[in-house]
């Protein structure tokens, strides 16, 4: 009885583990996406800054 509560409980915590760890994984990838539309949007105004430099 003991040994079959035990191996319900480890196979509890992997399952819980096991999902934590597929949403760790899809928030990360949101997470880079939105860090690359991030990323394109300050070249972007980068190089917006950099024309109204020069037309000063």
């Amino acid at each position: 009885k003991n040994q079959a509560r035990a191996v319900d409980s480890v196979q509890a915590s992997i399952e819980i583990e096991s999902k934590q760890k597929g949403e760790a994984q899809r928030a990360r990838k949101f997470l880079e996406g939105h860090l690359n539309e991030v990323e394109v949007q300050l070249e972007t105004a980068n190089r917006s800054n950099a024309e109204a430099r020069k037309t000063l």
